[in-house]
């Protein structure tokens, strides 16, 4: 996955400040040949994954604009509507280098989640830095 520059974005994906490269494989389709979900709402929070501390998926919204097959690069952008205690907002939308449009967009819930004590657990002010600073970079 290859994060981009503001510059390498397409207009409609400006306004999001974390936006991936991620090549569609001819594994991630389904037995009717349509790419899974999942492939597109990957994330990263960076140093914090190292911890055992990752965003799980609590809820999804997705509406589907068009249909995503193999072969296909997307651009999977995503930011930050609203960090609660435990849980952040994030709204997204997966745009075709093939179609040349945003093919699904849509939102989800998730929980900070402690691997190592397998509970949920505060969005702490570093993971808040970690937001603020990838928020930051949109123009």
């Amino acid at each position: 996955m290859e994060l981009l520059e503001n510059a390498q974005k397409p207009g409609l994906l400006k306004i999001y400040p974390v936006v991936i490269q991620i090549p569609v494989e001819w594994g991630d389709q389904d037995a009717y040949q349509h790419v899974n979900n999942t492939v597109s709402l990957r994330s990263k929070l960076g140093d914090l994954e190292e911890e055992g501390l990752r965003p799980i998926l609590a809820h999804v919204t997705l509406d589907y604009r068009e249909q995503l097959t193999f072969p296909d690069t997307i651009l999977s952008a995503c930011r930050i509507a609203r960090v609660g205690s435990k849980s952040m907002t994030m709204e997204h939308a997966i745009y075709s280098l093939t179609h040349q449009a945003v093919v699904s967009d849509g939102s989800c819930i998730t929980v900070m989640f402690d691997f190592n004590k397998q509970e949920s657990v505060t969005v702490d002010d570093r993971a808040r830095q970690l937001i603020e600073t990838m928020e930051g970079q949109v123009e």
